[in-house]
């Protein structure tokens, strides 16, 4: 499976709960998701893509705390960037 049939692969599969998705190069992807889909959508790339959990960063932006869930694919060698935005009032997300 290539990077461009795997975004249609998960955009297929969540369509109500993927706000965004941009293929930033042949090997990262980043999907931009609702908050409450994080748990669902990180399951399913860590549990049925064989992805491997890396790293969380997050930084300070206008629209709030931008969380970025990082994952690993080693087989394709795949960075896949989970991207969720939370409240800076509440800045809460289960994970």
């Amino acid at each position: 499976m290539n990077i461009e049939n795997f975004q249609k692969e998960i955009k297929e599969k969540f369509p109500e709960k993927i706000k965004d998705i941009k293929i930033v190069n042949v090997k990262r992807l980043m999907i931009y998701i609702e908050a409450n889909a994080l748990l669902e959508i990180a399951d399913y790339i860590f549990n049925d893509l064989y992805c491997r959990y890396i790293i969380v960063s997050a930084m300070d932006s206008k629209e709030g705390y931008e969380i970025i869930y990082h994952f690993g694919h080693d087989e394709s060698g795949w960075i896949i960037n989970l991207n969720v935005i939370i409240p800076k009032e509440k800045p809460e997300i289960e994970s």
